[in-house]
């Protein structure tokens, strides 16, 4: 029982500290996406391609480590649900905390219809994986 407390703790720990470090490198993209739209910037289309890229730079520089060591046992599929989901939430408080932009009621139904995808896909893998 202890052996396969552990194992859920670990598989849970992985999970955790994926989606954590992929939420602040999906923060990073939204900088490196929208930098320019940020209110007050009138840089130079160099300026802002260069502060663009070392955004994206940063962002790699945490998503790559976060899929080689939390998110290796994960799906690729499954990899790429959390990314842009994470992505998804990142951009909705980016767009109203920091470009003050108006988030629709329907974009949070939104986000809790693409979760409910991303768990049920999860579900159906591990019905199938269990079969075999």
């Amino acid at each position: 029982m202890i052996i396969i407390l552990y194992k859920y703790m670990n598989i849970f720990i992985n999970y955790f500290l994926f989606i954590i470090l992929i939420l602040f490198a999906s923060f990073l993209n939204c900088f490196a996406n929208f930098y320019s739209k940020l209110p007050g910037i009138n840089d130079s289309f160099t300026k802002i391609f260069l502060i663009s890229l070392f955004f994206a730079v940063m962002e790699y520089s945490i998503k790559i480590p976060a899929i080689y060591y939390f998110g290796k046992n994960i799906n690729s599929i499954a990899n790429t649900l959390i990314i842009l989901t994470c992505i998804f939430v990142s951009l909705m408080i980016y767009s109203k905390y920091i470009l003050k932009e108006k988030v629709y009621s329907v974009t949070y139904l939104t986000l809790a219809l693409i979760i409910a995808i991303l768990f049920g896909h999860s579900y159906i893998v591990e019905q199938i994986k269990n079969k075999k």
